[in-house]
């Protein structure tokens, strides 16, 4: 129990962040390079202040000196040098790269500016010295600004050994006055003793430079520069036996001669009087013209084929090489880049050489735009260069046919510790005069990319007319719904009137006649009234029945005309509309599933009419609550029912037209016309039941069948 105790505290120990009171812990931390929840609390003598681009100070105590970010005030130093403070921080990751921040200062004392440390260039590599104040001394071998961040520059320092990398800031007033271009060139070839900073922190946009020299104050000058820049040593005269990496260590060295090529817009082939070729870079613009004879500075380099010259410069030679002229060597791209048995195999003879080359325009090259085109020789690229001729390669497109003229370029990378063995990086033709350059045919206008443009309009040609189609059809299925609407009304108008025609004709047989007894019976009754009072009671009670009837077979005739019941697709519903209105409260229960577009109009009029007459009969005489009608379709007939609550009656004896009741003789002289069936089944107390049978051949008067 013990063990887990003192283990369980321990673990809550390791996970509770601790306070760093010594350099030499916060550089432990920053060597992990991983974030830590340790605040900083430390004591120590300012070595650099801060400026306002980098924001950084160096601090040292005892156990060592470490670079530490200003987040006090970063616009002013948060101490002058030889300051003893007290700060207080964090650890932070931004970009990427960890710092320790200040987050608060306070001054202890001031003190003298600390004294530098003299080192040499290898001390500083060994990690003895880093973020301390050291002096170190050495010749510039070349002097730069950057090319991507205007606020700093650098110079190249050697002490004879190794080289080092010195930083200036423009936020650092002594080392400001560098920045003027002719500053930085003055420095070239001078010896310098400088203080600075030791430093791998990110210092500019590099962060990965290694260890380098921070320099806050302007260097002293022990020896000057040479008054001309060109007074250095023969390139020619270094002994062949060099190793690379020595050669890469020797200063500033010359060579005169004539340019015979140049490429990539800073590159020049310089041939000597020797006629040693040259590879020259000089990222400095204007470049000399072809055939000019020059005299050019700069670093020695090597590509493991001939000694190059870097970071170089040049200006007009008072004597130099007579022009070159040679003949150009027909050959192709693979001739050059390939053996005899066709493996790949380098002539880096060819290089320096004038040579005379057909091929085809493949594309435009992704490095200089407008300089540099790629062509396709014998199956095998190569890159036509005009930096020395800007024009040559203006009207010239994929798919036109060349013979070129120019000086071969096998471009190869320099040597580097990393890279004991260059790679070769590509094959270039450099351009030295406008008539380098033949078309002996132009590509087609038929070309892929028209042929491609032609089809994309053709397409959406087609693709515009079809939407035209489609348009038209659409206007034409909407003129065509408009016509068959037209028509539907024009039909359904005639339909109106033909029923309309037709009750007429009921009421006429109905109504009319009805009428015509009534006048009878009143004219008999008016007989009688002298001389049989009994007979004429009875042809008015005759008469007054009738009339009723006569008003009720109106009210239903009007009904009818009013009602949409018959326009509805499902026959049920219908027959819901049609009888509800005439029974009051009773309850209709309607099976009826027998489409209406089955049904003829008399027909559908007929069963309506029967149907109804039977509910009212229901609901009038036999004071039903519940109705129930039900009706179905199969090959040889329609069967439909009307059931009823009622009080019931005796079919046989039921009320007919001597005593004034037309309903049941309108039912079965309808059931007639239709060659139908129509039977009750009724008992005095226990409701009705009416059942109709009509076949589903309709008689011949009834066009449409059921």
């Amino acid at each position: 129990m013990t063990i887990l105790l003192a283990f369980t505290a321990l673990l809550s120990v390791a996970g509770t962040a601790a306070v760093l009171s010594d350099v030499k812990s916060v550089a432990a931390v920053l060597a992990t390079d991983k974030i830590s929840r340790d605040t900083l609390s430390l004591t120590g003598t300012v070595l650099r202040t801060n400026n306002s681009l980098n924001r950084e100070f160096s601090l040292e105590d005892d156990s060592g000196a470490i670079p530490l970010r200003n987040l006090v005030n970063y616009r002013e130093p948060i101490a002058a040098r030889g300051d003893r403070i007290a700060i207080t921080g964090r650890f932070a990751r931004e970009m990427g790269e960890l710092f320790a921040d200040a987050l608060t200062c306070r001054i202890l004392g001031h003190g003298p500016e600390p004294e530098p440390t003299p080192v040499r260039v290898s001390d500083i590599f060994r990690g003895r010295v880093d973020n301390r104040l050291v002096r170190i001394a050495g010749t510039v071998r070349d002097a730069f600004p950057d090319e991507i961040d205007p606020d700093y520059a650098y110079a190249i320092l050697s002490d004879g050994g190794e080289s080092v990398c010195l930083t200036f800031c423009a936020a650092d007033g002594e080392t400001k006055a560098l920045f003027e271009p002719m500053n930085l060139s003055a420095l070239v070839g001078a010896t310098l003793s400088t203080d600075g900073i030791v430093s791998f922190a990110p210092v500019g946009s590099r962060a990965l430079r290694g260890r380098h020299v921070v320099v806050s104050t302007m260097p002293n000058v022990l020896v000057p520069a040479p008054l001309d820049p060109f007074d250095a040593p023969d390139l020619e005269a270094i002994d062949r036996g060099t190793p690379p990496e020595a050669l890469s260590r020797l200063d500033r060295h010359r060579v005169t001669g004539t340019v015979r090529a140049m490429w990539n817009a800073t590159h020049l082939l310089v041939q000597t009087k020797r006629g040693t070729l040259v590879n020259v870079e000089c990222p400095t613009a204007p470049l000399p013209a072809c055939g000019t004879c020059v005299d050019v500075v700069g670093l020695p380099a090597t590509d493991l084929y001939r000694r190059n010259l870097v970071r170089a410069r040049w200006r007009p030679a008072t004597s130099g090489t007579d022009p070159v002229t040679e003949e150009p060597t027909n050959v192709s791209a693979r001739a050059i880049l390939t053996s005899r048995d066709g493996k790949p195999k380098v002539q880096i003879g060819y290089h320096g050489r004038r040579v005379r080359m057909k091929g085809v325009v493949t594309t435009a090259a992704a490095s200089y735009p407008g300089l540099r085109l790629l062509l396709d020789s014998d199956g095998l690229p190569a890159t036509l260069d005009a930096t020395a001729t800007p024009t040559a390669l203006a009207d010239l497109r994929p798919g036109c046919r060349l013979e070129v003229t120019g000086v071969c370029i096998v471009e190869t990378e320099n040597w580097q510790t990393q890279t004991p063995f260059p790679h070769i990086t590509g094959l270039t033709i450099a351009l030295t005069g406008i008539r380098d350059v033949t078309v002996l045919a132009r590509p087609p206008w038929w070309t892929p990319a028209r042929f491609a443009l032609f089809a994309g309009l053709l397409l959406l040609l087609l693709g515009g007319l079809t939407v035209w189609n489609q348009i038209l059809r659409h206007l034409i299925d909407r003129r065509s719904r408009e016509l068959l609407r037209e028509q539907i009304s024009r039909t359904e108008a005639e339909l109106r009137l033909n029923e309309r025609t037709r009750l007429a004709g009921e009421l006429h047989d109905s109504v009319a006649q009805n009428l015509t007894g009534i006048s009878l019976q009143i004219d008999a009754a008016e007989r009688f009234a002298e001389t049989d009072l009994v007979r004429m009671k009875k042809h008015l009670t005759f008469a007054s029945r009738s009339l009723h009837s006569c008003r009720d077979e109106l009210r239903n005739c009007l009904w009818d005309l009013r009602s949409l019941s018959l326009d509805s697709p499902d026959l049920a519903t219908a027959l819901q509309k049609a009888i509800q209105p005439h029974v009051g409260d009773a309850e209709l229960r309607i099976r009826f599933p027998v489409p209406r577009a089955q049904l003829s109009d008399q027909t559908a009029h007929a069963i309506f009419r029967i149907v109804r007459e039977l509910a009212v009969n229901a609901h009038r005489h036999g004071h039903a609550s519940l109705i129930k009608i039900a009706g179905s379709l199969d090959t040889e007939q329609l069967l439909f029912s009307v059931e009823d609550n009622g009080c019931g009656f005796d079919p046989p004896s039921a009320p007919g037209i001597t005593q004034g009741h037309f309903g049941l003789l309108g039912i079965r002289e309808r059931v007639r016309t239709l060659n139908g069936r129509l039977t009750f089944e009724s008992h005095p107390g226990r409701g009705t039941y009416a059942r109709v049978s009509l076949p589903r051949k309709a008689p011949k008067e009834d066009k449409l069948d059921l």
